[in-house]
């Protein structure tokens, strides 16, 4: 019976690892190349909009890592 819990017990840890693993880290550096999708510093997208476009478009929970600097959103909301 013992090792019926341990298996149950591990069981929530499973998920919750592959929950975390799912998170996509989106990176923005203004003086990245154009074209970039965000995926590593290399290909960092250019703007913080394009990151959080990026983000919204996914489900999971995202992450969105800054290289320097003050960045902006671009987006704005139509006033209606």
């Amino acid at each position: 019976m013992s090792r019926a819990r341990t298996t149950l017990a591990f069981v929530p840890l499973a998920l919750l690892a592959s929950t975390a693993s799912a998170q996509q880290i989106y990176r923005v550096d203004h003086e990245a190349h154009p074209g970039g999708d965000g995926s590593s510093w290399n290909s960092a997208f250019q703007s913080l909009q394009d990151a959080l476009d990026a983000a919204n478009a996914d489900a999971d929970r995202d992450e969105i890592w800054i290289r320097e600097g003050v960045h902006m959103p671009t987006y704005q909301q139509s006033q209606s």
